[in-house]
């Protein structure tokens, strides 16, 4: 067990730069056996023994485990941390990638929760930047869980303002070049967030382009965009291989968590 709790420490500084007291900590591990033991339960074919045998394994190698987090849990995490730094430097400072890593992830689980009712975990790593995870139907000696990957790129005002016409094709260009060429694995999907003022820019037309290229590595291509100054209502676009898009307001559709 205090090998589970000294990960959950690690986890916590290399994630959400802080480091929780003992306390914080013997209630994140209760609460995390709580909930995993109630997840696993609704899997055809597991028994209690399988989770206890499982535990122990992870208890003799803590390098084995691996935590998810709730859409509910990250951005309670983020909130704290923008309290803390302010948004400016969450969204800017190569410090804090991983927090902003999943400040986009949430925005795009939400998303999916709003247009498919999925509901997926978030797994913060190192290339790619982020794993979905989520239960499906198979039994539990099937792979229960389905994982999908996900790769997160910022695109800052600065790189917009060096394009001076057909902003959306050179985006899209800018896009490709910067990501099609690495190899991310076969169920790699790329959020994209356009941190700028994004009113005027045509998405479509963006789509249009990107959906033109051969050699896209990615099943699909997400941008991500804020519609208003204080963020509170986000634009989510599938851009790949089609185009659509969906609104969400964080405070009046905050049920999605």
């Amino acid at each position: 067990m205090e090998n589970i709790k000294e990960k959950i420490k690690n986890i916590f500084k290399e994630n959400f730069y802080r480091e929780p007291d003992e306390k914080e900590i013997n209630n994140f591990y209760d609460d995390l056996l709580l909930k995993t033991k109630k997840e696993y339960s609704k899997i055809d074919g597991f028994a209690e023994k399988n989770l206890e045998e499982r535990i122990r394994s992870k208890e003799r190698d803590e390098s084995e485990l691996e935590i998810v987090f709730s859409p509910t849990f990250i951005n309670k995490e983020i909130n704290q941390s923008i309290k803390r730094i302010g948004i400016y430097v969450l969204e800017n400072s190569k410090k804090y990638k991983r927090l902003y890593e999943m400040t986009n992830a949430l925005c795009l689980a939400l998303a999916i929760k709003k247009i498919y009712n999925e509901e997926w975990m978030i797994k913060p790593q190192d290339n790619p930047d982020i794993l979905f995870i989520k239960r499906n139907d198979n039994n539990f000696n099937k792979k229960p869980f389905d994982v999908i990957s996900l790769e997160v790129m910022q695109i800052p005002e600065q790189v917009m303002k060096n394009f001076d016409n057909n902003i959306e094709e050179k985006m899209a260009e800018f896009i490709k070049e910067k990501k099609f060429n690495k190899r991310y694995g076969n169920l790699t999907h790329l959020l994209v967030h356009l941190n700028f003022n994004y009113m005027g820019f045509k998405l479509k037309k963006l789509s249009d382009k990107l959906c033109s290229f051969e050699g896209n590595p990615f099943p699909q291509i997400w941008i991500r965009t804020n519609t208003e100054p204080s963020s509170k209502t986000i634009n989510i676009s599938m851009v790949y291989p089609e185009y659509s898009t969906t609104e969400i307001n964080l405070e009046k559709e905050n049920f999605y968590y």
